[in-house]
């Protein structure tokens, strides 16, 4: 197989297919690959033709096809699976070859990388994206870690990837091998906060002030248009304005009123405690959907002291 692709990609769930569109849309040759064979022929399907695109049926074959020095960026779940990956793809790279976890990795799981590939004389670079699927399709926000000159050899690629302000790419290098992870954790930790600032001022609105849905979209769609701008007020105000097609009732009251998350709120509130850094809100937003998973509980307290604990559906 030639060796022409410039950059492999390993992972073609949302995130991973979309950024394989994007890097090959800015003029890059990329060679992609997923363990599920499904996962690989949909992709194969959907990008047959994009002719700087090679959907390749091996890892084997993925790392055969690229230029020196190889990057493999990994697009995958966080934890065991990255170091299953990595574990595969060493045997398969050389000294001077590069991966590049762009998961939502702990950032102490990127530092270890880092030096037990160092010692293979591999390279390795844990990279934080933002924007989700919009993002990795049209621009993200790209928070990278790792030594200098291996981002040096991507640079260009996140560069032209990466959303842009002003005419800026959104792209860094912030330091060592956690210090991209890190940032992106604590991006998505003040993300948190956000939402549930969000979620108060709903509540406060709807069930102190007594507005229906329609005039709290009013709300948030001025204070989008001023210094709240952003998209997580857009956002709720398109949710607030949805209703249920089957009951006419506004979306917000028909579905369940539980969270989940992914746990990079709980790495920012532990980094706070550890490092002593004040973080009372982000503390309270987790603490805040930790309370919201237990739905069983909450109505029981509802039912015993009375209160909104929650709906009962």
């Amino acid at each position: 197989m030639t060796a022409s692709s410039d950059i492999g990609l390993i992972g073609l769930g949302v995130i991973g297919r979309n950024l394989a569109l994007n890097i090959a849309e800015r003029g890059y040759r990329v060679a992609a690959f997923d363990a599920f064979p499904e996962v690989r022929d949909a992709f194969a399907a959907t990008a047959s033709t994009v002719e700087s695109i090679a959907t390749c049926d091996s890892r084997q074959a993925l790392v055969q096809s690229l230029r020196r020095p190889r990057a493999v960026l990994l697009s995958i779940k966080a934890g065991a699976p990255v170091d299953a990956e990595i574990d595969a793809l060493r045997a398969l790279l050389e000294p001077g070859d590069i991966i590049v976890d762009a998961g939502n990795s702990h950032h102490r799981d990127s530092a270890r990388r880092h030096d037990r590939l160092a010692a293979a004389g591999l390279g390795f670079l844990g990279v934080g994206l933002s924007g989700g699927a919009a993002g990795a399709r049209h621009g993200a926000s790209i928070m990278a870690g790792g030594d200098a000159a291996g981002y040096a050899n991507l640079e260009d690629i996140f560069r032209a990837i990466a959303a842009k302000v002003d005419g800026k790419p959104c792209a860094a290098r912030f330091g060592p091998a956690g210090a991209g992870h890190f940032v992106k954790t604590i991006h998505n930790g003040i993300e948190y906060a956000e939402m549930q600032s969000i979620a108060e001022a709903y509540f406060l609105l709807h069930r102190l002030v007594g507005l229906d849905h329609a005039a709290i979209v009013a709300i948030f769609a001025d204070w989008n248009r001023g210094d709240l701008e952003s998209y997580l007020t857009a956002a709720a105000a398109d949710i607030l304005a949805r209703t249920d097609r089957q009951t006419g009732r506004p979306m917000l009251e028909v579905i369940d009123d539980q969270a989940g998350h992914k746990g990079t709120g709980i790495w920012v509130a532990t980094a706070a405690l550890e490092l002593g850094v004040p973080a009372p809100t982000i503390a309270a937003a987790v603490a805040a959907r930790a309370i919201s998973t237990l739905k069983g509980e909450r109505c029981t307290a509802e039912n015993r002291l009375g209160g909104a604990a929650g709906r009962a559906t």
